[in-house]
């Protein structure tokens, strides 16, 4: 059973969810190795054993490998608190995806260290949510009153882009909201979002402490356009 909540512990770190047929298998994965103990205990072949040997360590290589991989990709993103997504780092895509536009990691060698020197052009479409959606190692955000992000147009027109929270039940939802929006332009800048006027507006309780995704869209359908976002942080 304890590999088995390892296993499900492991789903979260990755962004999945488990039901209680997860459970159920669990159990059932749990029964079957009190069978293989009884087993061991009982007058079997050395051959028979050897088998049984070779099925634990598959078993729990196939438990652990993917719990360490997530675990370590989890952390590396949590330390870098209150930077909620700077898109630096081996597991940062994992962290991010693009919904209905073009998207290009750029890198600029001359940035400040401090702030890394990765950020994430997006190429916009027409569709009415153009953008990135982040999902966030730190949920916790109820000390913050701001969502801090720099953004600005490269090519195009100036855009209106919506912020988004949404907490575990919400993922994937988007209400717009008048708090959220921001006006990105040529000349860029670093945005301010306050945090809890964005929940309130979207018609929820005030539950800054189990934020789960960021998403930010561009509104102003302007084809081609390109946007810019980096370093978004908590104030």
């Amino acid at each position: 059973m304890m590999l088995g909540a390892l296993s499900e512990y492991g789903q979260l770190l990755a962004g999945f969810t488990f039901s209680q047929e997860d459970i159920v298998r669990d159990a059932i994965g749990a029964g079957l190795m009190i069978v293989g103990l009884l087993l061991w205990t009982t007058t079997i072949s050395n051959g028979f054993r050897v088998v049984l040997r070779v099925f634990a360590c598959m078993l729990v290589t196939a438990v652990f490998v993917p719990f360490t991989y997530w675990s370590t990709a989890f952390l590396s993103e949590r330390v870098k608190a209150p930077v909620v997504m700077d898109f630096e780092g081996r597991f940062a895509h994992y962290y991010y995806a693009v919904t209905n536009a073009d998207m290009l990691l750029i890198t600029e060698p001359d940035a400040d260290r401090a702030t890394g020197n990765h950020a994430i052009e997006l190429i916009l479409t027409r569709a009415q949510r153009s953008g990135v959606l982040i999902s966030t190692a730190m949920h916790d955000w109820q000390d913050f009153t701001w969502l801090v992000f720099d953004a600005r147009i490269l090519s195009g027109n100036d855009s209106v882009v919506s912020v988004h929270l949404n907490d575990y039940d919400s993922i994937g939802h988007v209400v717009d909201t008048q708090a959220g929006m921001v006006t990105v332009t040529g000349a860029g800048s670093s945005y301010r979002v306050p945090l809890h006027e964005v929940i309130k507006e979207a018609g929820r309780s005030d539950d800054a402490d189990d934020i789960r995704q960021v998403a930010l869209f561009a509104r102003s359908r302007h084809r081609g356009t390109v946007l810019r976002i980096d370093n978004l942080r908590l104030q």
